[in-house]
């Protein structure tokens, strides 16, 4: 039927034409042989009783000789016509079950067009039904498990299976059928990451298949192992060892960020756990130990790669002179002379007057000496600590480089320099 509508003023002879809706009628999907041939074996429940039969061989008669005298005997057949019995339905079903176990897989699908058999609804409650459906799946794609799709489901009638009883879930069919993978294996897993205990059990995987070491792992790790996605929700590879329950400190990731050391309490951290590592006087740290130990970008970013500085900011009282390693340029500022001229003569106890070239050098001294021509006079005049009338009696012969017994004192090296 044409419905004529007028859309133009009254007078024009211009309509225009509405073709009537049509419902257009739902294409279904065809189900695959592998599908049918699996389904019938496992979850038929529809038989055409007499069809089989006759398929089976079986009489569909039921007679009764009426020669009263005959000598042949009674026989019984399977009556044929209107709706079998419960015994007669038991002897085809029987019949049936011994036809299936011996039928090939085309003579099923032949059963199936002829209407021997059907299949109405599937049985997917059956748990044994829905894991062969999925393996079936999985041999009929021929392809590694890891990439079955929800498309690979829906194209071969398996959409309402995996809707229905895996919410969706390529994975969680998978592992229902008995596929031992992970669910970040899979080339499809959007969602599986807004699970923490799939985050931490993806983080653990890769932990353990790159040697178990979480300080080791880098970005690089996830990536190669198709564990991209879950990266996104942690800021830092330590926030990811950390929430999958590794008791690892964020400056002992080889990884460390860059962005870490710019909180001023991480970096005192960083360095008091360097010196409890160690185990040794501070004034013994070296910028070796900071390298050695995974702290060489903050000590060369925030300390000028100065140890001192370091354990200075992170509140260890230590004079520079005091180190090992004399911080490089510690002695270019006057005052930084006079205040290890002043800390030299408090160590030792005495007069500023009595000090020694000696003095300097078996304490470590020599290096700033030198900034004196080698003069105790001239370090302590510039302290302060004596006048120009201490003179002569300290440029006398036990205050040069001689020793008490007038021989020649041994020179001893000096601190080393940072630099």
């Amino acid at each position: 039927m044409l419905i004529t509508i007028n859309l133009l003023p009254k007078g024009s002879a211009q309509t225009k034409v509405r073709e009537p809706l049509v419902e257009k009628p739902r294409k279904r999907r065809e189900i695959p042989d592998w599908l049918k041939v699996t389904l019938v074996r496992n979850s038929c429940d529809s038989i055409n009783f007499w069809k089989v039969a006759e398929e089976a061989g079986m009489r569909t008669q039921f007679l009764e000789f009426a020669e009263m005298h005959c000598n042949r005997e009674r026989e019984e057949r399977l009556a044929y016509g209107g709706r079998p019995n419960k015994r007669v339905k038991g002897i085809i079903a029987q019949a049936f079950e011994d036809m299936m176990g011996k039928a090939s897989n085309v003579q099923i699908l032949d059963w199936l067009e002829k209407g021997y058999i059907c299949i109405y609804r599937y049985k997917w409650g059956r748990e044994s039904v829905r894991k062969l459906a999925v393996i079936g799946l999985v041999n009929a794609l021929g392809k590694d498990v890891r990439e079955t799709t929800q498309d690979d489901f829906n194209d071969n009638g398996l959409g309402g299976l995996l809707t229905n009883y895996y919410r969706g879930s390529p994975y969680e069919a998978l592992k229902d059928a008995g596929y031992l993978i992970h669910p970040w294996e899979m080339k499809t897993a959007p969602h599986i990451y807004e699970n923490r205990d799939n985050r931490v059990a993806a983080i653990q995987w890769v932990v353990e298949k790159m040697g178990g070491d979480p300080k080791t792992i880098t970005s690089d790790d996830f990536h190669e192992n198709g564990l991209r996605g879950v990266m996104p929700y942690y800021e830092t590879l330590w926030d990811m060892v950390s929430d999958a329950g590794y008791d690892v400190k964020p400056w002992e990731m080889e990884m460390t960020p860059t962005s870490f050391y710019a909180e001023r309490e991480n970096r005192i951290a960083r360095v008091r756990w360097l010196v409890e590592k160690l185990g040794k006087e501070v004034t013994g740290i070296t910028q070796d130990d900071f390298n050695a130990n995974g702290l060489g970008r903050l000590l060369e970013g925030y300390y000028g790669n100065s140890p001192h500085k370091a354990l200075v900011d992170s509140g260890y009282d230590v004079k520079p002179w005091e180190m090992a390693r004399v911080p490089f340029g510690t002695y270019d500022e006057k005052k930084n002379r006079a205040d290890a001229v002043k800390w030299l003569v408090e160590t030792l106890g005495k007069r500023a007057r009595d000090i020694t070239v000696a003095d300097f050098y078996n304490n470590g001294f020599s290096g700033l000496l030198k900034y004196y021509n080698d003069s105790p006079y001239s370090a302590l005049l510039e302290a302060g600590l004596v006048s120009e009338a201490d003179e002569e009696y300290m440029r006398s012969k036990q205050h040069t480089h001689k020793g008490k017994q007038g021989t020649e004192m041994p020179s001893p090296p000096s601190k080393g320099s940072e630099n």
